[in-house]
């Protein structure tokens, strides 16, 4: 086998295990054949991530916005989720939108006041 063959087996061989990553993923999200558990949901799905798999990329931008598997919702990861996804092959107009939302939503998180409740004023 030449180096091409090598190259090309070490490929499909990741390829398969960022399928398996993304299986046990959604598998653990959804609670199928084992308990529901959102931190291994995460952990497998980020290995997916690594393989570049847009599902997985979107399922992790869904725990981070609504915070499963996160200590709180947080909007700026799951944007970069959310662009990770459109990078990696979930390229449409749904998720575009999705995207512009999102770094609206974040744009006016920060332009919010912040309320004081000691001096019962906005900082």
């Amino acid at each position: 086998m030449n180096e091409y063959g090598v190259a090309r087996d070490i490929i499909l061989e990741g390829v398969q295990h960022g399928y398996e990553a993304l299986d046990l993923g959604v598998a653990y999200y959804n609670g199928e054949d084992r308990p529901r558990d959102y931190q291994q949901a995460r952990h497998y799905l980020e290995l997916a991530a690594d393989y570049h798999s847009a599902k997985a990329c979107f399922f992790l931008h869904v725990m981070a916005k609504i915070g499963q598997g996160y200590p709180a919702p947080d909007l700026e990861e799951a944007l970069r989720w959310l662009e990770l996804s459109w990078r990696y092959g979930g390229r449409d107009a749904e998720v575009e939108s999705m995207i512009r939302s999102l770094k609206e939503q974040i744009e006016n998180q920060k332009n919010k006041p912040v309320f004081n409740v000691k001096t019962r004023r906005n900082i």
